[in-house]
């Protein structure tokens, strides 16, 4: 089996901090947490990333859809793309998904679920789960 690449791009340090226990001891995954889209767009020049999760309100002047484009840029195709929030605007959903990424999923983001996220091809929404026709994440 080979080892899915996974990165994630979160401007919260407790966040951070958060998804690298989640991740810790897993060796199914490889994962790369950026806390600055310039460290995740360099590593991405030498790492094909699977799955990128995006903190769709990062920091700066480089928001989260700026570095979709950025990595959409480098990237293959065939990477899935994730925007993480924490709150969710009417509206929102769509912008987001018309932008370019895969799925939405509001935080906290809950990565135990992400093979039922899989199975049953739903966004997890305000901890509830809402059927959306969105694209499998590849996680096997």
């Amino acid at each position: 089996m080979n080892k899915k690449v996974i990165a994630i791009f979160e401007d919260d340090h407790v966040n951070r901090f958060i998804y690298e226990r989640i991740f810790q001891g897993r060796n199914d995954v490889t994962i790369h947490i950026f806390d600055t889209p310039e460290k995740g767009v360099a590593k991405a020049l030498e790492t094909p990333f699977d799955i990128v999760f995006i903190e769709i309100h990062f920091w700066g002047n480089f928001g989260g859809l700026n570095i979709l484009n950025k990595l959409k840029e480098i990237l293959t195709p065939q990477t899935t793309f994730v925007a993480m929030t924490a709150l969710l605007q009417r509206g929102d959903l769509e912008r987001i998904l018309g932008s370019g990424f895969h799925m939405c999923i509001e935080k906290p983001v809950v990565f135990s679920e992400m093979d039922l996220l899989k199975m049953n091809n739903v966004v997890a929404l305000a901890g509830k789960t809402r059927d959306l026709p969105l694209t499998d994440l590849p996680l096997q």
